[in-house]
């Protein structure tokens, strides 16, 4: 199962055929008997499971950089010459990974969820959720010349599974009641993804997050400028985020909030968007393989430094009128 030298004779694809065919029943099966199967209703066995999951997903993140490096390691390939920009923790799906570990073991511990923990809650249902799925849509990760049952694709497979489940569980325990004046949050999360990404994109030259071209587009036929091309992802996966609340909306008819209280947050959000399609085009040179790359964590730290400011505003401003 770990054996550096196990390929297989001939590559076995899984991408729009009858083996992409079993493997989404086979997900979508293992989640839906998986939400069913947590019927826990008290807290304690609640908390629990959150902490389950969370350790499986660190054991398999974990477990995936050390098989990779010892990898690394057995083929020859000195240190110095290793991506680790590309090896380590910076995919979406990595990225997302480690915030889901840290959302569900920050729900596990807390006793009452405050603003910031209710806005990782929306991003871990409207970004990693989506992306898991999107993840099967268009399975990519799994390596054609290795056996589905390798560690290198279980591990993989596995986890993208539990970015699936983990939000969706969220949502069934009621932490979370996804609302449509709650779309900015994963917009925000999307900033997140995108600057992280875009950082390690510019400073190891590869795809992070479609960060520089989009398989999927690629593959039928649509072309996309690399400088639009996480945006032209944001708006695909955007939609998809929009739908998945609506489907929740419909199923547990949850009551809306003002949009007059939070289009602010909106436009805020939407600021780090557009910045992350901007900030590549001050850029000499693609890929730019140096520290400059770090100006690509601008959009997040712009947008989370104008929604401070603007919640501190309503606060004075509330404490002006008393």
């Amino acid at each position: 199962m770990f054996d550096y030298n196990l390929f297989l004779e001939e590559p076995v694809n899984y991408i729009y055929n009858l083996n992409h065919l079993w493997l989404v029943l086979a997900v979508g099966a293992f989640v839906v008997g998986m939400l069913f199967a947590l019927r826990g209703k008290s807290e304690k066995f609640k908390r629990i499971t959150m902490l389950v999951i969370a350790f499986i997903l660190l054991v398999l993140e974990i477990g995936r950089i050390i098989w990779k490096v010892s990898y690394l390691v057995y083929v020859g390939t000195p240190l110095e010459e290793v991506d680790w920009w590309w090896n380590i923790s910076f995919q979406m799906c990595a990225i997302m990974t480690w915030f889901t570990i840290i959302t569900l073991t920050i729900n596990a511990l807390s006793k009452k969820q405050g603003k910031i923990l209710n806005i990782m809650n929306n991003i871990l249902f409207g970004c990693a959720m989506i992306g898991g799925i999107l993840t099967y849509v268009y399975p990519y990760f799994i390596s054609t010349y290795r056996p589905i049952w390798h560690f290198s694709n279980m591990q993989t497979i596995i986890t993208h599974v539990l970015l699936i489940l983990a939000p969706l569980y969220v949502v069934k325990i009621k932490i979370i009641k996804p609302r449509y004046s709650d779309l900015w949050k994963p917009m925000l999360g999307y900033v997140l993804i995108g600057s992280i990404a875009g950082m390690a994109s510019e400073f190891s030259g590869n795809n992070f997050a479609y960060y520089f071209s989009n398989g999927m587009f690629d593959s039928i036929g649509i072309s996309v400028p690399f400088e639009l091309c996480f945006f032209t992802t944001f708006i695909a996966v955007y939609i998809c985020a929009i739908i998945a609340y609506s489907i929740v909306k419909l199923i547990y008819k949850y009551k809306e909030d003002s949009f007059k209280e939070v289009y602010p947050y909106f436009i805020f959000s939407f600021i780090g968007i557009l910045l992350i399609v901007l900030i590549p085009l001050c850029y000499p040179a693609h890929p730019v393989r140096n520290y400059i790359a770090l100006f690509s964590l601008l959009p997040i730290i712009v947008s989370l430094t104008i929604i401070f400011v603007y919640e501190y505003y309503k606060k004075s401003r509330i404490k002006a009128l008393l």
